[in-house]
């Protein structure tokens, strides 16, 4: 191994990693906060990244190098860059750019932009482009990898390509590779597609040539163990709860504020909608209740009547310092998941706002179907109230409650703390990670069903 620097807790040398990721891993993003916390003993010139693209909101480097894709790493990668960037213009959700509503189109604007979005969308899903602009491992690639001399690949797959190029590399120049997914990608990814088909193959490939392998959850874990037929550890996401130590309140003294954070994706602005129509039902019987949603976009399918309501405020993401104060300022904090998403969506998945809202010490309510990943975690360790049927009545009545019932609130706050210290524990679970990715270099993975 070519390592020289010491993981301060362990004593262990810290392998060189290179990260085989679709979106750039940045100082500071929406998206990779995991890959922070986990790789966040790592010395940065130790990291290097092979990605696809960077995210447009992010700032600053994780990694000491990086590669971006270019034409030379696909069959004509010329033609496939082209055709990428009008796709990504179709499918991609509208800029929030400061916290006010859009102006009203007209309805032949919204629905040729709809009629693109689902055009894109269908070209997305097929995976066919995968297939015909398949990657390759190029001289550039090559030179770069071998340059950096990396101790092992980290990558999470996601696509038919970013499963395949850790695989050429590997092969190509005999670096193990370490697998982690945060959900169950490989079986909706593609569905029913050709490129779905050889997806599926190219995963158990992958996944039997990794020396260390991670899934979210013992659900998942044991889903895996037995689909791949080898080992996998629990991971979960990571997090300082210190950092969510700071003084917040409401400063909206006229309303009680229900708060969501994320993305809108996977047809969450449906469950945005569903609370919409609860709140205005609250509203007319006294009850002073907002929405404040602070996401990535806003989804092309959500209605003109929720863009421009006065009772539902769209902002952008808060930044990774702020993002404690915003979310400690909410009455309520909302995690949704759509109703008609396709299970295997959502049944092995556990969302990335989970460990974040029981930071807060707000009280959650958790709003989707009950083989939802999240919805599981939280019943299963009683850290958020689930709501499992699509009822307003039901959802209105579980708004009131968490805003008036003390008991109920003390008793998820005191779960949430028990959740996290048992799984979420940056300050544990961050030396574990290290820990197994260093002993994988040592000797070869075995099953441990």
């Amino acid at each position: 191994m070519q390592t020289n620097q010491l993981n301060s807790s362990t004593g262990r040398s810290l392998p060189r990693i290179l990260f085989v990721l679709m979106t750039k891993i940045r100082k500071d993003d929406p998206v990779n906060l995991l890959f922070r916390a986990q790789f966040g003993s790592w010395d940065k010139k130790d990291l290097a990244q092979v990605h696809a693209n960077a995210d447009p909101s992010g700032e600053g480097e994780f990694c000491g190098s990086y590669y971006r894709l270019s034409e030379c790493d696909r069959f004509l990668g010329g033609v496939f860059l082209n055709i990428r960037k009008t796709v990504f213009k179709m499918v991609k959700m509208e800029d929030i750019s400061e916290p006010s509503h859009g102006t009203s189109k007209s309805f032949f604007a919204r629905l040729l932009k709809m009629t693109k979005k689902f055009f894109g969308d269908t070209l997305v899903s097929s995976g066919l482009w995968e297939l015909l602009f398949f990657v390759r491992l190029s001289k550039p690639l090559q030179k770069f990898v071998s340059d950096f001399k990396p101790d092992i690949i980290y990558c999470q797959g996601y696509s038919l390509g970013f499963t395949v190029l850790p695989l050429l590399i590997s092969k190509k120049l005999n670096i193990p590779i370490c697998f982690q997914t945060t959900d169950d990608w490989p079986a909706f990814t593609y569905k029913n597609s050709l490129a779905g088909w050889i997806l599926r193959r190219e995963v158990q490939k992958l996944v039997s040539r990794s020396s260390l392998c991670f899934a979210f959850g013992e659900k998942m874990k044991n889903e895996y163990q037995r689909r791949y037929g080898v080992s996998f550890h629990v991971t979960y996401h990571l997090d300082d709860v210190n950092r969510f130590r700071v003084f917040a309140e409401n400063l909206d003294s006229d309303n009680k504020r229900i708060i969501f954070t994320g993305s809108l994706g996977l047809n969450r602005h449906e469950c945005i909608a569903d609370l919409y129509k609860a709140i205005l039902s609250l509203r007319k019987n006294g009850v002073p209740v907002v929405l404040d949603v602070y996401c990535t976009g806003l989804p092309k399918e959500i209605p003109e009547e929720i863009r421009t309501s006065t009772v539902v405020r769209f902002f952008p993401l808060p930044s990774h310092e702020d993002l404690g104060r915003v979310l400690k300022s909410a009455d309520i904090l909302f995690l949704p998941e759509s109703f008609n998403v396709d299970q295997a969506k959502l049944s092995l998945s556990i969302s990335t706002k989970c460990h974040l809202y029981m930071m807060a010490e707000r009280p959650v309510l958790l709003y989707g179907p009950d083989y939802a990943g999240s919805m599981e975690y939280a019943s299963s360790n009683g850290w958020g109230m689930v709501v499992s049927q699509r009822d307003l009545v039901v959802l209105s009545a579980a708004v009131m409650r968490l805003l008036e019932e003390v008991p109920l609130k003390q008793h998820l706050a005191q779960r949430s703390a028990e959740c996290l210290r048992m799984n979420h524990d940056i300050k544990v679970f961050q030396d574990v990670f290290v820990a197994r990715i260093v002993r994988s270099m040592e000797q070869p993975a075995s099953i441990d069903a």
